[in-house]
């Protein structure tokens, strides 16, 4: 099942696409120089505009990306990325022609309206345009939500890409104050179609053993509202970690369990269809 976000985005249920080797450079934004991430271009202005961000923890990695839109000369400024190895909005090379955009997001809406836009220009050799893509996200997620945005060709031989990705209000056409998306793990890849999850579940926890962090992948097939929380093994609640309804998709968030004991323990995802249970062991 695929659902769809606003324009063209969708979250498809399911990691299950081709494999190529991803031509975004610094996908995950783990390499910065001086408040930038590398291979990158931000509308961030040293000493009087920052719009973007580092972050942690990532989606896989130690970093992601947040871009938030901040006050300037009276006016709401919206987080300006581009993919731009070259400088100037370059691009990065690619040759292949990959038929889809593949990112995890967080996203914190302020008022209706708010959406994370992304865009995507393929080029070749000579600079013309062979594709493009646009999608959008409107949905508030506190944790990793992947994300796919199609890319439609109408020549051939692919030499360059050129993304972008910014917030936007739809409504009042001016992003809301505070507004904000983290972003990480963008790839380029080749989307095998239609894609189904037959059932709502939480993953495998990795790593276990665990000392520091643990990653809590989980899915559902339809809108639910959805809790998360880890148990010791008599059944005792140690906290929450998740209590909202984040839509239908694949999702993950990663807690930090440095403050546990040595032992075994459960996190427990409920739905409104039923109760799913993934174990994990803590050892320092």
């Amino acid at each position: 099942m695929k659902k769809l976000l606003l324009l063209s985005l969708a979250l498809i249920l399911g990691p299950f696409c081709l494999q190529a080797q991803n031509p975004v450079l610094n996908p995950s934004f783990e390499s910065w120089t001086q408040g930038n991430p590398d291979n990158w271009l931000t509308n961030n202005i040293t000493g009087l505009i920052t719009t973007i961000t580092q972050v942690s923890p990532g989606n896989t990695g130690s970093n992601a990306l947040k871009g938030e839109v901040i006050s300037f000369s009276g006016t709401n400024l919206a987080p300006v990325l581009y993919s731009s190895p070259g400088g100037a909005g370059s691009g990065f090379p690619m040759t292949q022609a990959f038929n889809n955009i593949r990112f995890y997001y967080k996203f914190v809406s302020i008022t209706a309206g708010d959406e994370i836009q992304m865009f995507a220009v393929i080029q070749d050799a000579n600079g013309n345009g062979i594709a493009a893509g646009g999608g959008s996200v409107a949905q508030v997620s506190s944790v990793f939500t992947q994300a796919n945005v199609p890319i439609v060709y109408s020549g051939s031989n692919p030499a360059n890409g050129v993304l972008t990705i910014s917030i936007a209000n739809t409504q009042t056409n001016t992003p809301s104050l505070g507004c904000y998306f983290i972003i990480d793990d963008v790839s380029l890849d080749f989307s095998s179609g239609i894609t189904e999850n037959t059932n709502t579940g939480i993953g495998t926890i990795y790593p276990n053993p665990a000392t520091s962090a643990i990653n809590i992948p989980f899915h559902q097939t339809a809108s639910d509202k959805v809790t998360l929380a880890i148990y010791d093994m008599q059944g005792r609640l140690i906290r929450e970690i998740v209590n909202e309804n984040p839509g239908a998709g694949v999702f993950k968030t990663i807690e930090n369990i440095s403050d546990l004991e040595d032992g075994m323990y459960e996190c427990l995802m409920r739905t409104s269809t039923g109760t799913f249970t993934a174990p994990f062991q803590v050892c320092h």
